[in-house]
């Protein structure tokens, strides 16, 4: 029993280590004149990826700051991501600058930031980690968001990546 306890807490101390974040310069962020409409795809979301959403609009909504609305645009970026990730065998920000340009110009946002990680943890150990990070946490409770997405892919049973991108628009 205290094995597992003990192993459960590295592994979730392990996604300390193993996050990350990127997000656009505010003094890149520029006015833009919004699109009439906008069409998002098709996208089924897990449990696992909706339990996340949730956790991340929670500290939201608890900081008094408004709930983020989900783009499955964003979410298909963000698996596509992690799908990447999974190839390299590696978590990183590559092509971060494409994958902004993209969703910039596909749901007309003017800024995009990105959490990343990866390990084994539930989706408040996850969200978790990311607010004791200062970049991830700003991220999550920046005031300009409005809109983001996510996706999580399993490495193996136990061991995923997670992609949550954060748009403003």
């Amino acid at each position: 029993m205290k094995f597992s306890y003990v192993m459960g807490l590295l592994l979730v101390c392990g996604i300390l280590g193993l996050t990350s974040c990127s997000s656009d310069s505010i003094e890149d962020v520029t006015t833009l004149t919004p699109k009439e409409t906008f069409e998002d795809i098709a996208f089924t979301y897990t449990a696992f990826e909706r339990a996340v959403l949730r956790e991340v609009n929670n500290v939201r909504i608890e900081n008094n700051l408004s709930i983020l609305k989900i783009v499955n645009t964003i979410s298909q970026k963000a698996y596509e991501h992690n799908q990447h990730m999974l190839g390299m065998d590696e978590i990183c920000h590559h092509n971060f600058n494409d994958r902004s340009s993209d969703i910039k110009s596909t749901f007309d946002a003017v800024g995009i930031g990105e959490n990343i990680a990866y390990g084994n943890a539930t989706a408040q150990e996850v969200v978790q980690a990311w607010m004791d990070s200062e970049e991830h946490r700003n991220n999550i409770m920046h005031e300009a968001y409005t809109h983001f997405g996510i996706s999580i892919v399993a490495e193996d049973e136990d061991t995923h990546y997670y992609t949550n991108i954060f748009a403003i628009k």
